[in-house]
């Protein structure tokens, strides 16, 4: 992990933590705009935001993602509640949905004041699938990704001739700031019990983690797989805890402090 984590800071500062910034800035900017009309030489199959279709050439992605509670974002629960916040507080339920189903695509409802009216570009089959991998892959129907594992960005031939325009890599993919926009809610955010719902990045800020520059990625995307694995699955609590029982005495009976 640790070389992990100097190979990724390596890259990030590089790069430089202000244009990160920008970049973030402008990827996550809510609610995020429609793809707009499909570029001419697009196939259907390069226009789809089906996450089936990205998995035409990224099958081990797609098979993981899966697998990932990002695969089940809207599933019976999330969906069960938007039905009635869409009704009774459509600016909520639109607030859940930047983070769930965060494409334009995928929203069966837009803001307007403070009312909700249908969504022209809605695509229910595609609203149902969660945070698809367009939902941080793809802007205007242009691909956004992380930088070669050998740190390199550039495109490899001339863009026009690489499915869907090749991609723009960006080390803004390797960092704790990449999850931020939905893992931290802002001060005055949901609460429950005086808590925020997500406070992820804050406590990982003030972790020894990010003093050592172990990133999100680091550890949920572990050699770049899609799998965000977290407190839901017991072999990765079990990978971050390490127990040292030590015993006072040689035998104990029942209802003893150990």
């Amino acid at each position: 992990m640790l070389i992990a984590a100097l190979a990724t800071l390596a890259v990030v500062n590089a790069a430089g933590a202000d244009a990160i910034r920008e970049f973030l800035d402008r990827h996550w900017r809510r609610p995020l705009a429609p793809q707009g009309p499909r570029p001419a030489r697009y196939s259907p199959l390069e226009a789809s935001l089906e996450p089936e279709a990205c998995g035409t050439c990224h099958p081990a992605q797609l098979a993981d993602w899966r697998t990932s509670l990002h695969a089940a974002a809207m599933g019976p629960g999330v969906s069960g509640q938007l039905v009635e916040m869409l009704e009774s507080g459509p600016g909520s339920a639109l607030s859940c949905s930047n983070c769930h189903a965060p494409l334009a695509e995928q929203a069966p409802r837009l803001a307007d004041g403070a009312r909700a009216r249908a969504n022209p570009v809605y695509d229910t089959a595609l609203g149902a699938k969660g945070l698809v991998c367009a939902g941080c892959h793809v802007r205007g129907h242009a691909r956004f990704g992380p930088p070669r594992r050998d740190g390199s960005l550039a495109p490899t031939a001339p863009r026009e001739t690489l499915p869907h325009n090749g991609v723009t890599r960006t080390p803004a993919f390797l960092s704790s700031e990449f999850c931020q926009s939905c893992h931290q809610f802002t001060p005055d955010g949901f609460t429950l019990n005086g808590k925020l719902l997500e406070n992820t990045y804050n406590e990982w800020k003030a972790s020894r983690f990010a003093r050592e520059s172990v990133q999100s990625q680091n550890c949920h995307m572990p050699d770049r797989r899609h799998l965000w694995r977290g407190v839901h699955d017991p072999e990765m609590v079990r990978s971050g805890l390490t127990i040292d029982a030590r015993v006072g005495a040689a035998r104990y009976r029942p209802g003893d402090t150990i």
